[in-house]
């Protein structure tokens, strides 16, 4: 799914979710933003299971690649309703950035907020038929066969490797609580870095990053 974006820029936060955090890191990111007086860089947003790619409009050159496994939450503001953000564990180390997007209307920032949300379940189920699979082939392994036999059923094939990178980190995650997007408005590989809804409405996203099952309910209110 593309989106067409303009980048307000970036703050590190010290958690990883929250409603509240979100916002003061926004709010701190739009200030500077007008205070620059610069003009947005327009990119495109690309969301997927694997995760978020960036790309300048102008040159299509990538921006950054954001593996799925390091976002922790996404948001479509409050206040600043036309405004989508994420926060996401830098790939040079472990701070957290939030990262914002001017969307054109809030009925887009809401529309990329699901959009991540999908990817995560989506993400999610593949980790869990993974998980599943590689079980199988672990007691297979153990109720008989010779070694060698036994050592092919241990090798996961290579391009299930290659699939779900990170997902085996997940069983040390899995009792964490819940990672939270929220679009409370009226109506979601690696490089360096430079829909709708109608009423108020919180999605609840828990899986590649913080919990077991995957949870995307809407609540209107």
């Amino acid at each position: 799914m593309l989106f067409s974006l303009k980048y307000l820029g970036m703050t590190l936060v010290e958690q990883p979710k929250g409603e509240e955090l979100s916002a003061a890191a926004i709010k701190r990111i739009v200030a500077t933003a007008k205070a620059s007086g610069k003009k947005l860089q327009k990119v495109t947003l690309k969301v997927s299971p694997r995760g978020i790619i960036l790309t300048d409009n102008l040159t299509n050159q990538l921006i950054e690649n954001v593996s799925i496994y390091r976002i922790s939450y996404c948001t479509a503001d409050k206040m600043h309703d036309k405004v989508f953000a994420y926060i996401a564990q830098s790939q040079h180390n472990q701070s957290l950035e939030c990262h914002a997007f001017l969307c054109t209307k809030r009925k887009m920032a809401q529309a990329v907020t699901l959009t991540v949300a999908q990817a995560f379940k989506v993400a999610f189920e593949f980790w869990q038929v993974s998980k599943e699979e590689k079980e199988k082939r672990d007691k297979a392994s153990q109720e008989g066969g010779d070694v060698l036999g036994a050592r092919q059923d241990c090798t996961p094939p290579l391009k299930s490797l290659v699939a779900t990178g990170n997902l085996l980190d997940l069983e040390e995650t899995a009792k964490a609580p819940l990672s939270t997007v929220s679009a409370n408005t009226t109506n979601m590989d690696e490089v360096p870095r430079p829909q709708a809804l109608s009423g108020s409405s919180v999605v609840w996203v828990s899986g590649c990053v913080a919990s077991r099952s995957v949870i995307l309910s809407l609540t209107s209110g």
